[in-house]
C-alpha cells in the first residue's frame, strides 16, 4: 500500500489552560511519524467553547508547541473552518442524517450534564443527583433538539495500533450503530445551526474529517475510545466506505515532568518520546532526564534526533510494526 492521499493527524485537541506535556508528546510524536512516512501531518484545535476563553490562550499554547519544534505541517483550528462546519451540517441534515427530535433527557444549570436519559455518558458527573461542577439538581425535561442518525451497520476498514484495543473498539462500535447521537445543546457552545447550539465534540469529529484522503492515521489515548468509536461512524457517513481510518492509541502521560532539568529542544523531544510506551497510562519517565544530561550522550542524542527527522518513506503497512519497534519497546534506553 503505498502513501498517496493519506495523512496523519492529532485528535481535534482542546487548548489547555497551562502548559501541558502530555499534549506536547502527542503533537510532536504526530509530526515525527508524518515525516517517517513522507505524509502531511496535521494538528487539530478546538478553541470554540464557552465555558473558558480559550481563545486568547491559543496563540500562546501554539508558541510553546513551536518553542519545542513540535509544530506538525499543518494546523486548522475550529474557530476558522465554521463556514465548513455550516455546510456540513447542512449536506447531513438534507441528506436525513440530523433529524429534529422531540428528546427526553437529563441536565443541570450549567449545562455540563446534557444527555439523553438513556445514555450513561454523563451519569459520572452526578453524585446524589446532583451536577458536581455547579451543585444543581439533575433534571428531566422533553425538549426538541438535533440528532444525529448513526449508519445501522459502522461497517468502515479501521485498524488499531497496538491490536488488543480491537475488541473494546469494534463492541463500543456496535453499541453505537443504529443509534441516535443528541448532537445539539441547552448552553451556548460557541457554535450556532439554525437556532440550535452544537455539541462541540460532534464539531471536533466534523473538523478531523475535513481533510478528504484514503489512509487516515489518528493519534489518540485509549481512554477515549469512544470518541474513535464516534468518528468512525461519521467518517462513514461523509465519505461512505473509501476511506480507512487507523487508530494509533498513545500513552496517556500524567505526573510532572521535570522540565526546568531539561537543556535543550533536542533532550526536551526526546524525553517526550521516550515518554510514550507499551502502557495505555503512565507517568513521564523522569529518571529519563538524569541519563540525557550525561556529557557522555550528548552527540548521541543529537544523532537520535537527527535520525527521528530523517525521512524514510516507511509505507503504511509497516507502520504497525516500526510504531510497536520504536515506540512500545521495553527498554527504549538501549538507542541510548
Amino acid at each position: 500500500m503505498n502513501n498517496n492521499n493519506n495523512i496523519i493527524t492529532t485528535i481535534s485537541l482542546g487548548v489547555p489552560q497551562k502548559q501541558n506535556y502530555g499534549i506536547m508528546a502527542t503533537v510532536l510524536l504526530c509530526k515525527i511519524l508524518g515525516i517517517k512516512l513522507d505524509i502531511p501531518s496535521y494538528l487539530f484545535i478546538n478553541a470554540i467553547s464557552t465555558y473558558k476563553d480559550k481563545v486568547s490562550l491559543l496563540p500562546e499554547f501554539l508558541s510553546h508547541l513551536n518553542d519545542a519544534n513540535a509544530v506538525p505541517q499543518h494546523v486548522i483550528k475550529d474557530t476558522e473552518s465554521i463556514k465548513y462546519t455550516l455546510s456540513i451540517l447542512a449536506n447531513l441534515s438534507n441528506n436525513g442524517y440530523i433529524l429534529e427530535k422531540k428528546v427526553k433527557k437529563i441536565k443541570c444549570d450549567c449545562g455540563r450534564i446534557d444527555a439523553k436519559d438513556d445514555t450513561e455518558t454523563r451519569y459520572n458527573f452526578i453524585k446524589n443527583g446532583k451536577c458536581i461542577f455547579c451543585g444543581s439538581e439533575v433534571k428531566n425535561q422533553e425538549s426538541n433538539e438535533l440528532v444525529f442518525q448513526m449508519p445501522k451497520n459502522i461497517t468502515l476498514s479501521y485498524q488499531m495500533i497496538p491490536n488488543r484495543h480491537s475488541k473494546n473498539f469494534q463492541n463500543l462500535q456496535n453499541a453505537l450503530s443504529g443509534r441516535e447521537i443528541l448532537i445539539s445543546k441547552s448552553r451556548d457552545t460557541g457554535l450556532r445551526y439554525d437556532e440550535y447550539n452544537i455539541d462541540v465534540d460532534f464539531n471536533n469529529y466534523l473538523l478531523m474529517n475535513s481533510v478528504p484522503c484514503d489512509n487516515h492515521i489518528i493519534l489518540a489515548s485509549a481512554n477515549i475510545l469512544q470518541h474513535m468509536a464516534m468518528f468512525n461512524g461519521i467518517s462513514q457517513v461523509l465519505y461512505g466506505n473509501e476511506k480507512h481510518n487507523i487508530f494509533i492509541m498513545v500513552s496517556y502521560l500524567t505526573g510532572e515532568p521535570h522540565i526546568e532539568k531539561i537543556k535543550n529542544v533536542n533532550d526536551l523531544q526526546l524525553f517526550l518520546l521516550n515518554s510514550i510506551n507499551k502502557f495505555d497510562k503512565v507517568d513521564f519517565d523522569n529518571g529519563f532526564i538524569t541519563m540525557l544530561n550525561k556529557p557522555s550522550k550528548h552527540t548521541y542524542v543529537n544523532q537520535l534526533i537527527d535520525w527521528y527527522y530523517k525521512p524514510e518513506s516507511i509505507s503504511i503497512d509497516q507502520l504497525e510494526s516500526f510504531y510497536l519497534r520504536i515506540f512500545l519497546n521495553n527498554n527504549k534506553q538501549q538507542f541510548l
